[in-house]
């Protein structure tokens, strides 16, 4: 009896900690994608697969493959450099990963030759098809007209409209710039068509001091 007393809780441990053991090899990978804005101009990055070093694809607004990093290292990106007649590879961008987001998107871009870095969710549980999610990359406040609702656009600010259509659908979608008498001048105006399973990122960013350009991401989800 005094055995079974000493073993029972033995018992419970151990599955407490192979329990543990599970639920901490789950959630320490994660998945990500890379893009850049604009053709990418610095230098080739990487990304840590295990004990290699995979290069990473940037092109232009176009995703690259989905690698996965340790959630519990963070989100790392290395430039490859020679020292000593060897090659190592340095932690070249950080990427800061909010908790709330599961599969992030990292969008990088140059200012004034220094990497920068913009972090997106791309997990289907939060962003399924037919979504479509504007960003405000302009100083100015926007109102965005996707169908017939208005949504209100801070600077550096995005939000995310979810219709869940279940069949191809055109829909108009306009951007206009709050002026100083608070009224709306209308500066962009598409008609899209939204699909089930297609999903959109739209960000609007100035190109002059009264102008706005639209420039999307655009992607499928897979059944």
């Amino acid at each position: 009896m005094q055995s079974f007393h000493i073993m029972r809780p033995i018992a419970i441990f151990l599955r407490a900690l192979t329990l543990s053991l599970i639920l901490s090899s789950s959630v320490a990978a994660a998945e990500f994608v890379l893009t850049s804005w604009g053709d990418w101009k610095g230098d080739e990055l990487f990304a840590k697969v295990k004990s290699d070093y995979v290069a990473m694809d940037l092109m232009d607004l176009s995703l690259s493959k989905t690698m996965t990093y340790d959630k519990g290292h963070g989100l790392v990106l290395y430039r490859k450099e020679l020292k000593e007649d060897k090659t190592v590879f340095v932690p070249a961008v950080k990427v800061s990963v909010p908790a709330s987001i599961i599969k992030p998107l990292v969008m990088l871009y140059m200012v004034e030759g220094s990497v920068r870095y913009r972090v997106l969710e791309m997990s289907p549980e939060k962003y399924p098809g037919s979504s479509i999610r504007f960003v405000n990359l302009s100083p100015r406040n926007l109102v965005v007209t996707f169908g017939e609702k208005n949504y209100g656009l801070k600077p550096a600010s995005e939000v995310l409209v979810k219709p869940q259509i279940r069949e191809k659908k055109a829909v108009q979608i306009t951007a206009s710039i709050i002026t100083g008498e608070s009224k709306l001048q209308k500066m962009y105006s598409s008609m899209i068509l939204n699909r089930p399973k297609k999903r959109m990122v739209m960000f609007f960013h100035p190109t002059g001091p009264n102008e706005l350009h639209c420039r999307s991401l655009v992607d499928f989800v897979r059944d």
